[in-house]
């Protein structure tokens, strides 16, 4: 069955947020299926034109400037482009802010198929935008509401959903994971010495890796206090951080303070394949001990170079994974971590390959079938509209 497939999200390209490589993705795969495919996005100043499907822009407040805040409303021409639709319809919304507001009025009042998809913990998300226990009550409570608007509701992990239930979610959820569509490059600008050269790492440190947004909700607290454990037993390691966020200067000071400062790279946000390709397959550990995020795709690109993941057991991160087997799951605690990446250290390096290996091969899945998911679920909301 074709389909004419509407992705609803608050930001996007060249904005590069985990949501929008989920939309990006998805948009790309349904395309090569053969349905017709259009995201809606505020309008706003930087666009991208030369993408394989269209792009329809709602109207929004502060147009002009790179990020824009969605009105309450669907334009007329968003309106009519949808309603004149000859093909079965559906509307996925993947954002929580006012764009999911507007889109689920219009489609519970003219009764399109919709589904709302859910893709971190709200309450967090908003706890951290407000930093009042009140407001982010409000909001949420708000979200809940606007979110009944819509048929059907999916999520990528049980904690996303469960977190909602308290304020007042009761909408039984489809679970449906991200995937990773990754291009090997043919070949790297550096090689590895060259890259030690480039970043002043000495030729024995064991190279530990985070990629994500400078934030205290992605673990660097815990990641500085194990650091700060390892310098004091004169372990050979160096930890390098692509990304860049709103805590980086308080991450900064808070390594100082710790002695650990002169033992981290902040390298800074890149999407430059090529870039990307070096450090993940130049590190020796990706260590991302995050109980914020419900499905790291870093996680899973980390998998695609072989480089296995330390992370928190029973995190949302750690689905699918074992340990010792294809990633290293510990409690959320320095010294745990510590002893544990000291134990990684010395192990044989085919072992350490082992694992890798494993990770590559039980941890991706790609973006074409995560969308023949979608596929089947779109088709199910659809018929159950009729």
């Amino acid at each position: 069955m074709k389909l004419r497939i509407y992705l609803a999200i608050d930001s996007f390209l060249p904005n590069r947020d985990g949501n929008v490589v989920v939309v990006d993705a998805l948009a790309r795969s349904f395309k090569k299926m053969g349905h017709e495919v259009f995201v809606i996005t505020p309008n706003r100043k930087n666009r991208i034109d030369n993408l394989p499907y269209e792009v329809l822009y709602s109207p929004s407040f502060f147009g002009r400037s790179h990020y824009s805040l969605a009105k309450s409303y669907l334009s007329k021409k968003i309106k009519t482009h949808i309603l004149s639709s000859e093909l079965p319809i559906i509307v996925n919304t993947h954002s929580s802010y006012f764009l999911s507001r507007a889109v689920g009025k219009f489609t519970n009042k003219n009764h399109i198929p919709s589904l709302f998809t859910l893709h971190t913990k709200l309450v967090v998300d908003f706890l951290n935008f407000t930093h009042s226990k009140a407001l982010t009550k409000l909001l949420v409570k708000k979200q809940v509401q606007w979110m009944k608007n819509y048929d059907a509701l999916s999520a990528i992990s049980k904690a996303t959903y469960e977190s909602l239930i308290p304020y007042g979610l009761d909408m039984k959820p489809h679970y449906i994971t991200n995937g990773t569509n990754i291009r090997l490059p043919m070949k790297l600008s550096l090689d590895k010495e060259q890259f030690k050269k480039k970043y002043k790492l000495n030729e024995d440190d064991f190279l530990l890796l985070h990629v994500g947004h400078l934030t205290w909700q992605k673990g660097f607290k815990v990641i500085i206090e194990t650091l700060k454990l390892l310098k004091d037993e004169n372990i050979a390691f160096h930890f390098l951080s692509l990304g860049e966020g709103k805590d980086e200067k308080a991450i900064k000071k808070y390594a100082k303070k710790m002695g650990v400062l002169d033992k981290m790279s902040f390298i800074g946000q890149t999407d430059n394949l090529i870039d990307l390709a070096m450090f993940y397959s130049y590190s020796d550990l990706f260590f991302f001990p995050s109980t914020f995020d419900s499905f790291s795709l870093a996680v899973r690109e980390a998998a695609f170079y072989k480089l296995p993941t330390l992370c928190i057991k029973d995190s949302d991160v750690a689905y699918r994974m074992k340990n010792d087997e294809n990633a290293f799951l510990e409690k959320e605690d320095a010294q745990a971590f510590k002893d544990k990446i000291v134990e990684i250290i010395k192990m044989d390096k085919k072992d350490l390959l082992k694992i890798g290996d494993q990770a590559k091969r039980t941890l991706i899945t790609s973006w074409d079938e995560i969308a023949k998911s979608y596929e089947k679920l779109y088709i199910e909301v659809i018929e159950n509209n009729k």
